[in-house]
């Protein structure tokens, strides 16, 4: 009997403090403790299945730590919550009684004090505060989320650009391919179209294989206009080469594709086989509209004047995908490429009025931009690479041209609304140089401190005019992290300066450049240890990728040991980027400058608690990057 007043009091003295058992009256809690079980749970068992039966009780974890995640048909995981002492799981299941909504598998031993249902139900039917707490609970409104986005992928329903991200490539084939010899007449092909009612033709060769196509654009534009002798062969005007894309991809894998080509037309591939072709108006008829509208604006512009409203319809369009729900990852690519159009005619166009360059002449990206993952009217990083790759000096006349060039490029991509070329040391006021002397600043600012602006060339991609120069200098700052420890070491200094312990999310706020109380420099605080750790680890593995979440990805499958973490580290990375852009798109409805700051206030319970548990994932990842470090004698001897 003493023993078990003791275990009761113990009880007692936890739901007192444990919310919101902490808000009923002293009879209420005395009267729930005594209903109350003990369950122990080792590390590993599964506690409650997807589609099993419903929970029994209400579980209270008074010691440990629980996992709550999804598992789609596919076998992909959608991670719901880790939940650790104070937190409880099971309400959902219990509430609806038929089965259980989600897994919970315990990641470590964990007792639990368990509430059984009925006299949950009867504490919630006496108790308003109770039975409003729960009712709002983050775990009711992250349940459904979840399943409205795991069902959004899964069937085509709805209207406007969600459309774009939950079709796959097939379902915009509304009819069989119709396919001709590359060796007929233009005659022909035009009666072959005209008799089938298509904007296109595919053309084969004698074993079949598709070898070009013909649209009526270039039958109105190559011939007709031009006075062409139909009795020419089609291939004189066919388009090679062709683009393709796999039938299960998605719609939106097929949209960038035609914009980075500044195609009109592409190929569908199942198993090998041609089944179709799907049209930039097919994307008008799945949408309404079609971003591929931007595209042809941009590349259709004669002047400046015209492409400088481009970035604002850029924003605009961007704006509206993430209202629509359209996740972070798919926004920023699409904003990318869109970017990358604009950068790319403006060059064109400025080359057409200043006279070709004097020297090979190439742009870069860098930073957030070539990552593709840049957000809303961010600076856009950008190197300009002149000479040859092994050329130390530029003479007075390329510089003159570059000047010439730089100027009229920062001008215009400001009056775009997408500003480039953001103050940064490496520059040192010149933001162009041939690639020996750009790998000579990389390793000048590492020495001045300057670490986070050095790391930032690991992600550099090419975007216009000659290519071996980017490729040159990304070889050489990879090879020269991977050969010199201290390089390195040195680098790893900005993923591990952002360490956080793992207290409530008040304690995460404030006492940063720039921050307020209730307020996150979510770029500073939370992506930054990430995006650098990631990049890194990737240079050392001769990973290539630039986007963070497929480096996180290749990452998986090579850190075999630590491939659940790295699994984490990718969904809190894409959390993190959503609650940044939408942060943005709600800065801008309200005509306030975007930037990286959430306002911890506007945050929903659970967008809160994912944001403190995201933290939790950060620090152990920065754990991992420290014990690589450890494990690696060559690196320590640089100075972390």
């Amino acid at each position: 009997m003493v023993k078990e007043e003791k275990e009761i009091r113990e009880i007692i003295e936890f739901l007192e403090k444990t919310p919101p058992f902490s808000k009923l009256d002293r009879e209420a809690v005395e009267s729930t403790a005594r209903r109350i079980s003990i369950e122990f749970y080792p590390s590993g068992l599964s506690v409650l299945r997807q589609n099993g039966p419903p929970c029994q009780g209400l579980h209270l974890i008074k010691r440990g730590e629980v996992k709550v995640f999804v598992q789609e048909k596919q076998g992909d995981e959608i991670l719901i919550d880790y939940r650790s002492d104070g937190e409880s799981f099971g309400f959902v299941s219990l509430l609806s009684g038929d089965k259980s909504r989600a897994n919970v598998v315990a990641l470590q031993d964990t007792v639990c004090y368990v509430l059984p249902k009925e006299d949950l139900l009867d504490l919630l039917n006496r108790k308003a505060r109770l039975r409003d707490f729960f009712m709002r609970s983050f775990f009711w409104n992250f349940i459904d989320k979840t399943y409205d986005e795991m069902k959004s992928r899964s069937f085509p329903f709805g209207e406007g650009d969600k459309l774009l991200f939950t079709t796959a490539v097939r379902e915009l084939v509304s009819r069989s391919v119709v396919t001709a010899p590359a060796t007929i007449r233009v005659r022909e092909a035009a009666g072959i179209m005209a008799q089938h009612h298509i904007s296109s033709l595919v053309l084969v060769d004698e074993d079949d294989v598709p070898a070009g196509i013909v649209t009526d654009q270039d039958l109105r534009e190559k011939v007709v206009a031009r006075g062409l002798d139909f009795e020419n062969p089609v291939s004189s005007i066919m388009s090679p080469p062709l683009i393709r894309v796999d039938g299960g991809e998605p719609s939106f894998e097929a949209l960038l594709r035609m914009i980075r080509y500044n195609v009109h037309h592409l190929l569908v591939i199942e198993g090998g086989s041609l089944t179709g072709v799907v049209t930039n108006h097919d994307f008008m008829m799945l949408q309404g509209t079609s971003p591929l509208s931007i595209v042809k604006s941009i590349k259709a512009q004669a002047t400046m004047d015209g492409l400088h409203p481009m970035g604002e319809r850029i924003h605009r369009i961007m704006a509206m995908l993430v209202r629509n729900g359209v996740k972070a990852r798919q926004v920023t690519r699409l904003i990318t490429e869109l970017g990358d159009q604009l950068v790319e005619r403006l060059a064109e166009l400025i080359i057409r009025d200043i006279g070709p360059p004097p020297a090979p002449l190439g742009l870069a990206l860098y930073g957030s931009e070539g990552r593709k993952e840049q957000t809303f009217k961010a600076p856009i990083d950008c190197l300009v690479l002149a000479g040859d790759p092994e050329t130390r000096g530029l003479n007075p006349n390329v510089r003159a041209y570059l000047d010439r060039f730089i100027s009229r490029l920062r001008q215009d991509m400001t009056a775009c609304g997408l500003p480039l070329f953001a103050h940064h040391p490496l520059t040192g006021g010149l933001p162009y140089d041939t690639p020996t002397r750009w790998e000579e600043r990389f390793r000048a600012g590492l020495r001045r401190g300057e670490v986070q602006e050095a790391g930032k060339l690991l992600d550099l991609r090419h975007l216009w005019g000659v290519e071996r120069l980017t490729v040159s200098l990304a070889e050489r700052l990879r090879k020269t992290v991977r050969e010199e420890p201290e390089v390195f070491s040195t680098l790893l200094r900005g993923p591990l300066s952002c360490r956080t312990n793992r207290g409530f999310l008040r304690q995460l706020i404030g006492g940063w450049p720039g921050e307020e109380d209730g307020k996150l420099h979510i770029k500073e605080r939370a992506l930054k240890p990430i995006v650098e750790g990631v990049r890194l680890l990737a240079v050392l593995q001769d990973i290539q990728a630039t986007q963070t979440t497929e480096r996180i990805h290749r990452l998986a499958g090579e850190y075999k040991p630590h491939e659940k973490l790295m699994q984490d580290l990718g969904l809190v990375y894409e959390f993190l980027m959503q609650l940044r852009i939408e942060e943005q798109v709600n800065e801008m409805d309200a005509r306030n400058p975007a930037d990286d700051v959430i306002h911890v206030e506007r945050l929903t319970q659970l967008e809160q608690k994912t944001l403190r548990e995201a933290f939790t994932v950060i620090e152990r990842f920065q754990d991992l990057l420290k014990g690589h470090v450890a494990d690696s004698p060559a690196i320590m001897r640089g100075a972390v």
